[in-house]
């Protein structure tokens, strides 16, 4: 497995295909399809993370001289596509529009500066690394993770849900967030106006600040480490844990349960 981007090209009859999952490991993608002693080879194990030249055929496929030359050229085919949408954005809302199973490249394309258009629902695991910036206006949903690290920013206006976890170490504007149905880790300055309920564990570490004045509801755990501050004045239930370390800070004074 590599980080990406990692495909498999199969090859059962006169039948030939592309398959991908954007967690890029090989297993995940190939599920019941294995290769049999004495056999000839059904499946062939591709990666490439789009830098630089595309490299030979040896390079980039595994028992390349066993693989048909149309999946050959299916596959480069393929990383070709791969290489436009990480550097100039074209085919992610045709070849890659399903945002689910071509997450990966989205990201990919955001972490390296391409000026990417969301759709409106996001169904996938959304990434945002170091110096990224994305303005999002039409995003609504998020269906995956959600992850904002280091410099990272996000605006994101009408952004009213998200269907895994929410971490945040970067700038977010998300004024419109009403749900995170994972957990939600926080370590920055946070302001989340009108998120009422997290589904998970919230926590908030270091000399992180989160200000959630219409939360009502944790589902999982509630964790306020070293000098972090969290201000829940609508808070009434926590159905997990409570722990807040001497230095931190949870103001939340309709909470029934304290640590």
């Amino acid at each position: 497995m590599c980080d990406f981007h990692s495909i498999l090209g199969v090859a059962i009859g006169d039948t030939i295909e592309i398959r991908h999952d954007s967690s890029n490991s090989h297993s995940k993608i190939a599920g019941s399809l294995v290769n049999q002693p004495n056999r000839k080879p059904i499946i062939f194990e591709a990666e490439w993370g789009g830098d630089g030249e595309q490299p030979a055929d040896s390079l980039l496929i595994r028992n390349r001289d066993e693989c048909p030359e149309a999946l050959v050229a299916k596959i480069r085919d393929h990383y070709s596509l791969v290489k436009k949408a990480i550097t100039t954005g074209e085919h992610l809302h045709t070849y890659f529009r399903d945002t689910k199973k071509w997450s990966d490249v989205w990201s990919k394309a955001i972490r390296d500066g391409v000026q990417v258009i969301l759709p409106s629902v996001f169904d996938g695991d959304l990434y945002l690394f170091a110096w990224a910036k994305l303005n999002a206006p039409n995003l609504t949903k998020v269906g995956g993770d959600l992850r904002v690290y280091g410099g990272a920013k996000l605006n994101a206006p009408k952004l009213t849900s998200v269907g895994g976890a929410l971490y945040v170490d970067g700038a977010v504007k998300l004024p419109s967030l009403a749900r995170v149905f994972g957990k939600l880790y926080v370590d920055g300055a946070v302001q989340l106006p009108s998120l009422a309920r997290v589904f998970g564990n919230l926590y908030v570490e270091s000399l992180a600040k989160l200000n959630v004045p219409k939360l009502a509801r944790v589902g999982g755990d509630l964790r306020v480490y070293g000098g972090a501050k969290l201000n829940a004045p609508k808070l009434t239930r926590v159905r997990g844990y409570i722990y807040v370390e001497s230095a931190a800070k949870l103001k939340a004074p309709k909470l029934k349960r304290k640590a």
